[in-house]
């Protein structure tokens, strides 16, 4: 029974994301290693979730967040990485453990990564470039935020824009999307837990562009100068299916109502939840407030309910917000910061 609820418990976690928002290669590791050039990166691990011993109803996971367009190649604005999992790590002259090795790297040691295909990246190598395995590298994910457009008032803590999770946006911006979102099917006690909330949209391969967390930071996900993964398909007015590329996505982590979570426990499950972990905060309302006015201002869009929508009101099978939300108070706060 524990163990069915668990792995329920797991499937329901990316479904309630994914539903809300929307190839390893060879190894190159030392010689000496098992399987030197053949090791995969470790497998990542889950935390069991600690939901209360009720049956959860069944649920049918549904089709991820897709994006209206392919994303190109992972080619990167300026990313590094740091060799891991390897004391020594080989590079290559080519994408492959049959071309020559041309240096080593030590453990800890910084490569800036100019791109990456198949399980490999090509690294800057002293004036020219070389390629490792991508087992064999931690990415830091840090960028120059300078170099996009984002909120002034965010942490810039950002996304692995060098993944799939983006591309450059070429339409202009029309549109801010609101979702909600939470880790309650993965920690009860620990709904809001940023990193596991980012862990979950990762896992999904979705985003959006900004995270705002119940004491009202704002975390900047994606830069606004890139398309993230948050809407999927859907209509609204002339737009059909793109939204991705003509909104920008904000997160704002909370609970429904139990309306709005029926699909993911049951009401005896929702009963259970702290009424303080409920509905939206004050500090969130002030904080999207000011955050959808400074986007509106710098896009030249209006703060109106025909610009600023919720991912339900373009998926109806969506229901985020939710009913919980007040949307006179967020156009009020928004016109507040205008």
């Amino acid at each position: 029974m524990k163990t069915n609820l668990k792995i329920t418990a797991l499937m329901l976690a990316l479904t309630l994301v994914l539903s809300l928002l929307c190839a390893c290669n060879a190894g190159d590791g030392t010689e000496g290693q098992t399987s030197a050039d053949g090791a995969s990166a470790p497998e990542a691990t889950t935390p069991e979730a600690t939901i209360p011993e009720t049956t959860a109803p069944e649920t049918t996971v549904p089709e991820t967040t897709v994006p209206e367009t392919s994303a190109p190649e992972a080619e990167v604005e300026q990313l590094f990485g740091v060799v891991a999992n390897t004391d020594k790590l080989n590079v290559r002259s080519g994408a492959g453990t049959k071309f020559d090795i041309v240096a080593k790297l030590d453990r800890g040691e910084r490569v800036e990564i100019v791109g990456t295909s198949g399980g490999w990246h090509r690294i800057k190598l002293g004036e020219g470039e070389a390629y490792v395995s991508t087992d064999y590298i931690e990415l830091d994910y840090t960028v120059d935020a300078s170099k996009h457009v984002i909120y002034e008032g965010a942490v810039h803590d950002l996304f692995p824009i060098a993944k799939s999770y983006s591309f450059k946006r070429e339409p202009k911006i029309e549109y801010v999307m609101l979702h909600f979102s939470s880790a309650i099917l993965i920690d009860w006690n620990d709904p809001y837990n940023i990193d596991l909330i980012r862990d979950i949209f990762i896992d999904g391969g979705v985003d959006a562009h900004y995270l705002i967390g119940r004491d009202g930071t704002v975390y900047c996900n994606v830069p606004e100068d890139r398309v993230a993964y948050h809407a999927g398909r859907g209509t609204f007015g002339d737009v059909v299916d793109t939204m991705n590329s003509r909104s920008v996505g904000i997160e704002i982590a909370a609970i429904g109502s139990v309306n709005d979570m029926s699909g993911y426990m049951t009401a005896a499950q929702y009963a259970t939840i702290p009424t303080e972990n409920v509905g939206y905060t004050d500090a969130q309302y002030e904080a999207l407030g000011a955050l959808v006015a400074d986007i509106c201002a710098r896009h030249g869009i209006s703060v109106d309910r025909q610009h600023i929508l919720g991912h339900d009101e373009y998926n109806p099978n969506k229901n985020d917000p939710g009913e919980l939300f007040d949307w006179d108070r967020l156009i009020a706060e928004a016109k507040k910061h205008k």
